[in-house]
């Protein structure tokens, strides 16, 4: 007998050694559950996609603030619902947007509540928060490459994952830097902390407990409009009838609803936790949706009511609100969030039986301009030239090929949050660009680019909100809000044929007409 254990002593001693290393860094270093799941990449010469960073986020910061309510589901609510003023509504119970994309999809939605459920056990509600755009459907109607892949968060997350993921490698991120970096050779960003790739976002996150602007691009009110027919239809009304992927066969090869499978999923999920389940979905922008998929959805919530009493649907499915308030058909237009929130707080309240008086609306601050006008831009691959009036400046992109930009470095620029706004005009193709960059890193730094001809502005996600409109003489103005991680940035108003601020070959003529730039701070 003591030969054949013998003959495993070597592998005894490196199970031994292996369990003391654990066991001392979980004793000594106590790495939180979400540290040490295997959902980051860290992998060499690449970033995670921003989508699970978020998710990833979003889970830490619910484990360390440790909320009764979480709010589960795609981006309508993400970028809906901000859990400030939901707290208002809930008699002293605080709230985390934990809501991520619809390509995480239901199954998505259900580990990382399971997860929560699990590892914060001062959860009392689940908020389960959608667009009518997003109902439960088969997994090939998704692009779960964005969240990692369909089962990369049960994989990372769910209840064997304690079992699978070792304490240790909570390392992984101060292993692997180093090492791919060889040292500080190479400093790849991919691999940077995210509070360091992205400070503005990360804080933004952390500090709103979840809740993030959207991202859409903004346009004129009438391409707007047109968007919103695109979706609705010139009458406003959408018909809409079940499809396919709203369905799955079971075992026997009976028809399901994927909506009712779902639902009771996490209805029976809460159940075990002996929380509620609280069913909401995003306003609409049509003023109708016929056709069969509302009575199915119907139909699936009703039937998972009548089987399980913490599962509470307080509002009607479907709500139309103007059209005019939303970006696209599953967000709400920046600036729509508390209405959205507010009615998400009374709506749970409802829910709860929380009595509670209408809490008063914050004041916004007042804008203080800081720089103005176009003196004491150096130009880079432009012409200048200052129309004798003052009222204007002429831009023309010179031939060379690379950048053609104004720029205007201020070192004395404290961090903060600013709004950056320029009055233009052009009858050439080229889109006007705002960038600011930071003088020192690490720092954060985005751009808005805006389209005379389309109307419209787009922004990298750094940029908090951006807005377009045309002014009584036909010029437009179009400005942009960001936040200012370090002092000392870099602003750059330029041109360029495409969305894209990249230098390109300048063709000699093609001109903007400037009329005026402010970039204001927030008192």
């Amino acid at each position: 007998m003591s030969s054949y254990i013998s003959s495993f002593k070597a592998l005894l001693v490196a199970l031994a050694t292996i369990g003391l290393i654990e066991g001392g860094y979980v004793m000594f270093a106590a790495p939180s559950a979400a540290d040490r799941t295997n959902y980051l990449n860290w992998n060499f010469d690449s970033s995670e996609p921003f989508h699970k960073v978020v998710i990833y986020e979003k889970i830490i910061n619910a484990i360390r603030d440790r909320p009764e309510v979480i709010q589960i589901g795609d981006s309508s609510g993400f970028h809906g619902i901000i859990p400030s003023i939901v707290d208002q509504y809930l008699g002293g119970m605080r709230y985390a947007n934990v809501s991520c994309c619809a390509n995480t999809g239901f199954d998505g939605y259900y580990t990382i509540a399971d997860y929560l459920l699990r590892n914060v056990p001062t959860i009392k509600v689940v908020v389960l928060y959608f667009s009518l755009n997003n109902s439960p459907r088969t997994l090939d109607a998704l692009n779960a490459s964005v969240v990692g892949g369909e089962d990369r968060l049960r994989s990372a997350f769910g209840p064997m994952a304690a079992w699978t993921s070792p304490a240790t490698l909570a390392l992984r991120h101060d292993i692997v830097r180093p090492v791919y970096n060889l040292g500080t050779t190479f400093e790849q960003n991919g691999l940077l902390s995210f509070d360091k790739l992205w400070p503005a976002v990360i804080q933004a996150l952390r500090a709103s407990r979840g809740w993030r602007p959207e991202e859409d691009v903004h346009r004129l009110p009438a391409q707007q409009m047109q968007k919103v027919y695109d979706l609705c239809g010139p009458s406003l009304s959408r018909h809409v009838d079940v499809q396919d992927w709203d369905f799955t066969r079971d075992v026997f090869g009976v028809r399901r609803s994927n909506t009712e499978i779902e639902l009771r999923r996490l209805a029976a999920l809460t159940a075990r936790h002996g929380a509620k389940l609280i069913l909401l979905t995003q306003p609409y922008p049509c003023h109708e949706l016929p056709g069969t998929y509302l009575e199915q959805l119907r139909s699936a919530v009703a039937a998972v009511a009548a089987d399980y009493s913490n599962f509470i649907a307080p509002n009607p499915l479907f709500e139309s609100w103007p059209p005019q308030w939303f970006s696209s058909g599953d967000h709400l237009r920046i600036g729509m969030e508390d209405l959205a929130s507010r009615r998400a707080g009374r709506s749970i309240a409802k829910a709860l039986n929380i009595a509670y008086p209408e809490p008063t609306t914050e004041a916004r601050g007042t804008l203080r301009p800081v720089v103005k006008g176009f003196h004491g831009w150096t130009a880079k691959g432009v012409a200048v030239e200052f129309n004798p009036d003052g009222s204007s400046v002429t831009v023309t992109e010179a031939a060379d090929s690379g950048p053609h930009e104004l720029l205007m470095d201020l070192p004395w620029l404290p961090a903060g949050t600013y709004l950056a706004a320029i009055r233009f005009r052009t009858s050439s193709s080229r889109h006007v660009f705002f960038r600011y960059l930071p003088l020192r890193y690490p720092g954060d730094g985005g751009n808005f680019r805006c389209s005379f001809t389309a109307g419209e502005v787009s922004r990298t996600r750094s940029v908090i909100d951006s807005t377009i409109e045309e002014d009584p003489d036909g010029s437009m103005t179009c400005s942009g809000k960001f936040t200012v991680t370090s002092t000392g940035t870099e602003l750059t108003v330029g041109l360029s044929p495409t969305t894209a601020t990249i230098p390109y070959a300048g063709d000699a003529h093609s001109s903007v007409e400037l009329y005026d730039f402010e970039l204001s701070t927030f008192d």
